[in-house]
């Protein structure tokens, strides 16, 4: 009576968060595909026109520095190239002209969103939660975190427990997802991207490592069953046993240093995040 109390409680467990939150993501994603769709071609047309606006200015300053003659065409090529103050007069009027172009672009654009939002997105809270981590492209990514959570746990159980076709479906799904985010770069943080790759890559080689530690058992057994049938190999079954141990240590090893990696990682990015803090904000004020 109580596993079939219990079953009862799984059943509905399954039904509220494998099956529940998937599928209520996706419906919070199709409700607002119409405000997705807009934002997306916002993000374009605010990217286009910010990078022609700051190809014409330019050109503009280049055509005028041609006509100064030679050597202030010279002087002034190369702050067009890089305008910065320090090149001079030229320099410093195209860096500001840059920045006063790019300040009103960013408030057009921002304009543009806000009414998007306001009048298009449905769910608004819910997609800016969405979009403060993941870049618009790639807005939908939480589905993806979550059907590889659920096909590593999940499916994995439906193949025999501990068997090389579970360790091999596992890795082949890890090093799906792994090429998927390396190719997506997902997040907005260059940080983030970089440890998701690696947390990736922890999983893969975890797997991995299972992997080859399934074979060499299933060679070790093979070895000491040949073994057992002369009772003069018992010094052979005993080295056998003792290269096993210390190859399993090695594993060890390695599957201690995968579990390790992505977390100092972590830190060093944190460090280097608030390093750069300090600067942004200093050169801000």
């Amino acid at each position: 009576q109580e596993h079939a109390t219990m079953r009862l409680y799984a059943g509905a467990m399954i039904a509220v968060w494998p099956l529940g939150v998937p599928l209520l993501m996706i419906t919070m994603f199709l409700r607002n595909r119409k405000g997705l769709a807009e934002l997306r071609a916002e993000q374009s047309s605010y990217e286009s026109k910010l990078k022609t606006a700051r190809l014409a200015l330019l050109m503009s300053a280049r055509r005028g520095s041609d006509a100064g003659g030679e050597r202030s065409s010279r002087r002034t090529s190369v702050s067009v190239r890089s305008p910065r103050k320090s090149d001079g007069p030229d320099g410093e009027r195209i860096a500001a002209d840059l920045a006063t172009l790019e300040k009103r672009s960013n408030e057009e654009h921002e304009e543009a969103k806000e009414e998007i939002l306001v009048f298009t997105i449905r769910d608004r809270r819910w997609i800016e939660a969405r979009l403060k981590h993941y870049e618009l492209r790639c807005a939908w990514f939480d589905i993806v975190e979550i059907a590889r959570k659920l096909l590593l746990t999940g499916f994995a159980i439906l193949l025999e427990q501990g068997s090389l076709a579970q360790l091999v479906s596992g890795c082949l799904l890890a090093s799906a997802m792994l090429a998927l985010t390396a190719l997506l770069k997902p997040y907005k943080h260059v940080g983030d991207n970089i440890l998701a790759i690696g947390c990736q890559a922890a999983v893969v080689a975890n797997l991995a490592l299972a992997i080859l530690l399934h074979g060499r058992r299933a060679q070790s057994d093979l070895r000491r069953l040949a073994s057992t049938t002369d009772s003069t190999d018992a010094d052979a079954a005993y080295a056998e046993a003792v290269e096993l141990d210390l190859w399993e240590e090695r594993v060890a090893h390695g599957l201690i240093a995968a579990a390790v990696t992505p977390i100092v990682g972590a830190v060093v990015l944190a460090v280097a995040q608030l390093r750069r803090a300090p600067s942004r904000s200093s050169s801000l004020s």
